[in-house]
């Protein structure tokens, strides 16, 4: 029997931590695992919303097939078609978003570790100023040498006496083409991770508003202090995040005594607040109603 499980469901309850995680899911391979090195080949053929990640090691992605669109904690937003070759440095959370059209979406992903960087550095790379750590993008259409140097991977894995070192020369190779495409980006793979990674604070709200998080809480999973989680958030939401938590728990609310039948205290629960009377309270200066009222009303 076949435990295990695919992108999608290890996704449903858990933050991929990437390159760890890959490994054992059922639709990526692994083609090449030296140290903290490694590639791997995803081939996702069902729809992928809001998938959260965290790029532990360097990655640098080649999308052979399909379209993907990656958001960013400051949510801003690639969409990474055919042929587009991606750079993501260590230490930053992501969301990852597919809907399969025609193709299925299938990649490469690419990861170094530290050994490998510096030894192409060392030769090739002679006082290049590092770049900022940032998600960069190459041109659309990243060229036929990308493409061709995927397809020999592809050969290579297929060869059963193909050794590590061999795969370790080719990753060599592909930082002389990434270096080719834009001087001084392999030297961005070498940023360190940031300590405590920023996370998306529009994704975040989306699935903990239902939970019974409070302000600081959530400014703890975002990857932010108190200060900056509020200055972050009244920069997307244009309100404080305590008065933007009550707007839409009083909507949650509205649906849940709507569609689930729960009573008026198991709601309030649900949503955080022990204190039944001020849930009726805020219940009423949102909706003009009582809870109960509504309930009699719908």
């Amino acid at each position: 029997m076949n435990t295990e499980k695919s992108v999608s469901e290890y996704c449903d309850d858990n933050i991929l931590v990437i390159p760890e995680a890959l490994g054992g899911l059922k639709d990526v391979t692994v083609l090449h695992r030296n140290s903290g090195s490694a590639i791997f080949y995803k081939n996702l053929e069902e729809d992928l919303m809001d998938v959260e990640f965290y790029t532990k090691s360097p990655c640098v992605v080649y999308i052979e097939r399909g379209c993907e669109v990656i958001t960013t904690a400051d949510n801003k937003t690639y969409t990474l078609s055919e042929d587009t070759v991606v750079v993501l440095p260590a230490g930053v959370n992501l969301h990852s978003d597919f809907v399969r059209s025609t193709d299925s979406l299938t990649a490469y992903l690419l990861f170094f570790d530290d050994k490998m960087i510096n030894e192409y550095l060392a030769v090739h790379c002679d006082n290049a100023e590092r770049a900022v750590a940032e998600v960069f993008v190459c041109d659309q259409k990243s060229g036929v040498a990308f493409k061709l140097f995927f397809d020999s991977i592809k050969a290579l894995h297929k060869e059963r006496g193909a050794c590590k070192a061999l795969f370790d020369v080719k990753m060599l190779e592909f930082l002389h083409l990434l270096d080719m495409k834009s001087y001084g980006i392999v030297a961005n793979l070498q940023a360190n991770p940031t300590p405590d990674s920023k996370r998306n604070i529009i994704r975040l709200m989306d699935k903990y508003v239902a939970s019974k998080l409070s302000v600081s809480d959530l400014a703890n999973l975002s990857g932010r202090s108190i200060s900056s989680f509020n200055r972050d958030f009244k920069t997307v939401f244009d309100m404080p995040p305590k008065r933007w938590l009550t707007e839409r728990r009083m909507e949650v609310a509205k649906e849940l005594l709507e569609q689930s039948g729960s009573s008026v205290t198991d709601v309030a629960m649900q949503l955080g607040y022990e204190n039944v009377s001020h849930f009726i309270k805020m219940f009423k200066e949102k909706h003009g109603v009582t809870p109960k009222k509504f309930i009699q009303y719908a």
